[in-house]
């Protein structure tokens, strides 16, 4: 693929009409973010339909091709240099949740933005970590959660929602105990753990809006700042002004 000397890779938006239809593959690991509309691809000669929230992780010398596409499809692209990531990954399609297909549009639109090549390496390696820990995480669209599960997602992605363990267990119709284990298993976070996730993407997209640090912590259900601070520096390992010197976003 021609990708861009002194980057690692490149991002694009496509929208309905915008590219031939051929069946391809690529030494290039790739990944795709449905933002509107209806489509399909055929991966390796199988059907996929895609709908808005669809995110794709194709695997390198994966056959795939965009068969459907109807008029209001728009689709982010991004590709990862040949080699650039030690441990590639099986192929895997998630339905996302808004909070999820929100943080990865502003993740995609940044980079896509990217006026320099640090800031794009940055960013596309930070993109392709976050769709390859959620695909080794989060179940596939085809994989049926427990209700209780379900249920306890649904409550944590609200965004006016800032609950505590407890609660969410009583809401799901589980004890704290049994639900924490069922939701370990099943998602491969703790209740707690999968809380502060979504908390940190809200962080980003907020702060992506104008706010202060202190404001978009505040707003993304952090008790204190100091709490947000402790949870951040042990998701990212860095501060978050840091964070944002590193990757540009």
């Amino acid at each position: 693929m021609n990708i861009p000397e002194g980057r690692d890779g490149f991002c694009l938006l496509h929208c309905a009409g915008g590219r031939g239809r051929r069946t391809h593959s690529h030494a290039e690991l790739e990944i795709n973010l449905v933002i509107s509309g209806r489509g399909q691809y055929l991966i390796d000669g199988q059907p996929v339909p895609l709908s808005a929230g669809t995110l794709l992780w194709l695997s390198p010398k994966q056959a795939h091709l965009l068969s459907e596409e109807n008029s209001d499809f728009i689709m982010w692209v991004a590709v990862l240099r040949a080699g650039a990531l030690s441990e590639a990954g099986a192929s895997c399609s998630l339905r996302t949740s808004p909070d999820d297909t929100a943080f990865f549009d502003m993740l995609f639109r940044k980079l896509h933005e990217a006026d320099s090549d640090e800031i794009f390496n940055d960013g596309v390696f930070y993109l392709f970590r976050q769709v390859r820990d959620m695909c080794e995480r989060q179940s596939p669209v085809s994989r049926q959660q427990h209700p209780a599960v379900v249920r306890a997602v649904r409550i944590m992605t609200k965004l006016d929602d800032a609950v505590d363990v407890e609660t969410i267990a009583r809401h799901a119709g589980m004890s704290r105990s049994q639900l924490s284990r069922l939701f370990k298993k099943q998602t491969g976070f703790t209740l707690v753990e999968y809380r502060q996730k979504i908390q940190l993407e809200r962080f980003l997209l907020l702060c992506g809006d104008g706010r202060t640090l202190l404001e978009a912590a505040l707003d993304a259900g952090f008790g204190s700042y100091p709490q947000f601070y402790r949870v951040f520096q042990q998701r990212f390992g860095c501060s978050p002004r840091e964070y944002f010197r590193q990757t540009g976003l």
